[in-house]
């Protein structure tokens, strides 16, 4: 499936990073996607091509220790695979970059499976193939806390920070089986040592699939210049994401209200534990109120630093829709072509458009996968 105004050439479209809800806590009938903003109407009426579904938990979030966290990422591959099974007409699942192209071109939408943070698997590196049969083709190794795989951007309050030095040997070992295998790796949430680790061990190419910019937003989950630098000499990829907290500094006001919100909830301080499933939606909808949302000028402006530090083809983009993402414009699969829009106005050409969309993930899939042994 293509995209473009008349006359203009047209491009894929690739969100490189969505969520999806927990489900089994979600009672809304239908399909997982259903009523959220990546709803497969929405993806179709936005014209996505294809889009990265993250199956992701945080700790303590099945609220009886790791295996019930391992529950939910297995519930949320089921749901992903129900969600193309019920809805093949209009959704494909893609286990490569070229399937990933045939889909789109039959007129349908691709979806990829991300395996995003690996700590409910404790030290099982073996059960990378397994999740691999199971159809994960992204692979990120931590998410909040540390793991015994890696170091995260955002240790809980009972970790050290950098408490690995980055990578295990687990990680390092890790790291080797999914090259071995073709999954992309993505270094998003990784520490700053984890992620140096990770290009240093990778013989391929990775993602970060959905990050921002340190130098204009201080937040441990953006990258410094550095970072952006070394994963572009690497051949790999950047996402910036629509995510307001990575995009625009808070206000006192801003943080001063949030902070009042984290500790009228517990402070947050080990992930999600404790919280039940209505008191998360809850704390997520009361830090959201108090909080202006980001604009597409915002986003554009992250992309404009990312693009004059690395160049155009190691730039990409991503929503982190259902968790937390969406900006004023964008908010929706739907308004995708805001985004378009926005990065015209900005100068940007077609074909600089297709490859932020598109191109730069779909090259580095490949170049994943090309490294199969």
């Amino acid at each position: 499936m293509t995209l473009g105004n008349e006359g203009v050439t047209p491009f894929l479209i690739i969100d490189g990073h969505a969520d999806i809800p927990n489900p089994l806590v979600v009672t809304t009938p239908g399909t997982i996607d259903s009523g959220t903003a990546i709803d497969v109407d929405l993806l179709r009426a936005g014209g996505v091509a294809g889009v990265l579904l993250a199956a992701n938990v945080v700790p303590g979030e099945g609220g009886a220790g790791p295996a019930s966290d391992l529950a939910i990422i297995d519930a949320k591959i089921r749901a992903i695979k129900q969600m193309c099974d019920v809805k093949a007409h209009q959704v494909a699942l893609a286990l490569s970059a070229d399937e990933l192209i045939r889909i789109a071109s039959e007129g349908k939408t691709a979806i990829m499976i991300e395996l995003l943070g690996m700590h409910a698997l404790g030290s099982d590196v073996k059960a990378i193939e397994r999740y691999y049969r199971d159809g994960v083709r992204v692979l990120g190794f931590a998410h909040v806390g540390n793991n015994a795989f890696a170091d995260s951007s955002r240790p809980l309050s009972s970790q050290r920070p950098n408490e690995l030095g980055g990578l295990s040997s687990l990680g390092r070992e890790a790291v080797e089986r999914a090259n071995d295998l073709g999954l992309l790796l993505d270094v998003s949430h990784l520490s700053s040592a984890a992620l140096f680790q990770v290009l240093q061990t990778s013989r391929v190419p990775v993602i970060a699939s959905h990050s921002g910019i340190r130098t204009l937003v201080e937040h441990p989950r953006n990258l410094s210049d550095s970072e952006l630098s070394a994963i572009a000499q690497a051949g790999g990829v950047v996402g910036i994401v629509a995510f307001g907290p990575y995009l625009r500094n808070l206000t006192p006001y801003e943080s001063k209200a949030r902070e009042a919100i984290t500790q009228a909830y517990g402070g947050l301080k080990e992930g999600y534990a404790g919280l039940s499933q209505e008191q998360r939606k809850a704390y997520y909808e009361e830090i959201i109120a108090v909080t202006r949302p980001a604009s597409l000028d915002d986003l554009v402006r992250a992309v404009d630093y990312a693009v004059g530090l690395i160049g155009i083809d190691h730039v990409s983009l991503a929503s982190d829709f259902n968790q937390g993402g969406g900006i004023e414009g964008w908010t929706r699969a739907d308004q995708a072509p805001h985004v378009s829009e926005a990065l015209r106005r900005h100068g940007y050409s077609d074909m600089d458009i297709a490859k932020l969309w598109g191109a730069n993930i779909v090259r580095v899939l490949r170049a994943a996968q090309a490294g199969r042994r």
